[in-house]
């Protein structure tokens, strides 16, 4: 009883630093179609928020467009928002880590993000000034120092708007927005939780063999 009453602390104590260490994922999805004239049925995309429990001040952003949508390169000038959204308290960010340097920018000035409203930070596109442009995906880093970091969002017509892309799709070009409740995913145990993890079950079964090799002896 006391070798099971260890088992099963051990176990208990191995879940629950996974659980500590996981990082929580949120998605969101572009379903508001704000294009001039309209970019598709939608859903138009996802954009996936990951917050970082070891870093409160660090949130990922992954973008992943739909099928037969595209990030827009066309505008009045080459360098026009991509991407945006808000932040509660306005905090000085910086955005980092871009997977594609050659084609967005981080702005983080407040844009215009027609016909939805302005938004606090931005993505900007930098790439050809024109379409297609084939990019359907974007990620990167929102970055501050020391203090936790939270989404906001911008008001439209009582609506609460976390994010919009300026895409290309059914031949036209315009935003699209993610409204309403986003998803909230399972946590993904950062790699060093992995790591305790491994540690705490390899424990627990040097427990079961030492168990099992003196049952035989004693039999």
């Amino acid at each position: 009883m006391k070798f099971l009453n260890t088992a099963a602390a051990l176990a208990a104590l191995t879940i629950g630093m996974a659980a500590a260490g996981a990082s929580q994922a949120t998605v969101y999805t572009l379903t508001l179609d704000g294009c001039s004239s309209s970019c598709g049925a939608g859903p138009f995309g996802t954009v996936t928020v990951t917050d970082n429990p070891t870093d409160v001040g660090s949130l990922d952003v992954v973008v992943q467009l739909a099928a037969g949508i595209q990030f827009n390169g066309a505008g009045a000038s080459k360098t026009h928002t991509a991407l945006a959204f808000d932040l509660v308290g306005n905090p000085a960010v910086t955005i980092q880590n871009i997977s594609d340097t050659a084609n967005f920018a981080g702005a983080g000035a407040i844009a215009n993000a027609s016909p939805f409203g302005a938004f606090g930070y931005t993505l900007d596109w930098k790439g050809p000034n024109g379409n297609p442009t084939g990019v359907t995906s974007l990620s990167f880093e929102i970055k501050t120092s020391g203090a936790p970091l939270t989404l906001g969002s911008t008001d439209y017509n009582g609506t609460p708007l976390f994010f919009t892309a300026d895409v290309l799709g059914n031949g036209n070009t315009g935003n699209v927005a993610a409204t309403g409740v986003p998803t909230t995913g399972g946590g993904v145990p950062e790699p060093a939780t992995w790591a305790m993890m491994l540690m705490g079950f390899g424990g627990l079964g040097a427990m079961l063999r030492s168990r099992r090799r003196q049952a035989l002896v004693t039999a």
